[in-house]
C-alpha cells in the first residue's frame, strides 16, 4: 500500500554525525524515500530560526522536518517555502521557527 510520512521528525538528515541521525537512517532501513535528495540537490535545511523569529539572516542549519514515502509514487519535485528574506512579516519576523516542505508527489497506477 502506498505510505507518505511527513513531519517534524526532531532527527538530523543531513548530519551522520549527529545522534538523532540514528533515527532517519531507520526510517530509511524501513523502505522509506526520502523525497528531497531525490529531488534536490541542495542540503534542504528547516531548522531552526531563533524563537523569537527576529534574526535578521536565516539560521536554518539542520534538516529534521522531512517527507518521506513508499510505494507507486514519482516524486515530481519539492521545495522550501518560509526561508527567504522576502518571505519575513513587515515587522521582519520569520513566518515560523522551521522552513516548511513541499512536496509533489504523483501515484502510478498499477
Amino acid at each position: 500500500m502506498p505510505v507518505v510520512l511527513a513531519g517534524d521528525f526532531n532527527s538530523s538528515a543531513n548530519n551522520p554525525g549527529d545522534p538523532t541521525y540514528a533515527t532517519y537512517s531507520e526510517i530509511l532501513a524501513g523502505g522509506l524515500v526520502d523525497v528531497w535528495p531525490v529531488a534536490n540537490h541542495d542540503a534542504g535545511l528547516t531548522c531552526c530560526q531563533d524563537p523569537l523569529l527576529l534574526n535578521p539572516a536565516s539560521l536554518l542549519s539542520n534538516r529534521i522536518d522531512l517527507v518521506f514515502e513508499r510505494g507507486s509514487f514519482r516524486i515530481r519535485g519539492a521545495q522550501l517555502v518560509g526561508v527567504r528574506a522576502a518571505d519575513r512579516t513587515p515587522g521582519g519576523l520569520w513566518p515560523s521557527d522551521h522552513a516548511g516542505v513541499f512536496a509533489q508527489l504523483k501515484l502510478e497506477g498499477d
